[in-house]
């Protein structure tokens, strides 16, 4: 989910800062290493978010927002740059290009907000003149609609719990997919133990009814010690579902004290 939502922190030491990437592409990744491929390239990904995202190099990218001439004397905003709060924009570009400052010129003559709760929209005027300049320097330089985007500190923790700086997002994929994929089999052979040794007492329970009815067993006058150990001798097991679940928990304990032995020996 950190490739989802994104993750961004900071912490004594170490900082953090991933964006956010389309689901159906890790989805379709995620099938791609399913078939042994390896996982495409992502570029971020924000919902909503209608502007362009361009890879300018590894983890480096250029987020832009839109902007299109309506006439000669219009142009029209549409979209800011991702974390680009219109609020802000509006107070720090658009205000700065009506009134000018003492270095430069006002650029703009006037501007209107049409925004909605999902969508932004500036309709700005100006004259043909420093509109014309404006396209020849580059309208989304000019209004300042682009920002970048560097990705060179992706920090995460581990499945050990132990912080791990990733150098691309395949890398945080691909161990994911590994680590799921591995935790995945161990759970299938935990449901297939669950669901035989379930199966063997269904069976047990099933064959005793039959017996019963057929009169090869009887339980009439004969105490519990009696009976279990008919049931034994006639190749009845006791309780499968219990012993599967001890056979479990005695590998457990096993295996966490061959963990233990294996870590002494290497720090000896």
């Amino acid at each position: 989910m950190v490739l989802i939502n994104g993750a961004e922190g900071i912490g004594t030491g170490w900082a953090c800062k991933i964006p956010n990437y389309d689901t159906r592409e890790i989805v379709n990744n995620v099938r791609r290493m399913l078939d042994g491929l390896d996982p495409h390239p992502m570029l971020p990904n924000y919902k909503n978010f209608k502007g362009a995202i361009q890879e300018l190099g590894q983890n480096q990218y250029v987020v832009s927002g839109e902007i299109f001439v309506v006439d000669r004397n219009t142009v029209e905003i549409t979209e800011l740059p991702v974390r680009t709060w219109t609020q802000v924009y509006k107070e720090q570009v658009l205000e700065p290009m009506l009134n000018g400052t003492e270095k430069t010129p006002a650029l703009i003559s006037d501007y209107k907000e049409y925004h909605t709760d999902t969508t932004v929209k500036f309709v700005v005027k100006m004259t043909e003149e420093k509109l014309a300049q404006a396209e020849a320097a580059g309208l989304h330089k000019v209004f300042k609609l682009q920002t970048s985007l560097t990705c060179n500190s992706m920090v995460l923790f581990d499945h050990m719990g132990c912080l791990k700086k990733y150098e691309t997002v395949q890398d945080i994929l691909k161990e994911f997919f590994d680590l799921r994929l591995n935790y995945y089999g161990l759970r299938k052979e935990w449901l297939i133990g669950m669901l035989g040794a379930e199966s063997t007492k269904l069976n047990n329970q099933a064959r005793f009814i039959l017996e019963k009815i057929q009169g090869k067993i009887a339980i009439e006058n004969k105490s519990k010690r009696d009976l279990i150990q008919m049931l034994v001798q006639r190749g009845y097991e006791s309780d499968p579902v219990k012993a599967w679940k001890e056979a479990q928990e005695k590998a457990a304990e096993e295996e966490e004290m061959q963990n233990l032995n294996d870590d002494n020996s290497s720090s000896s």
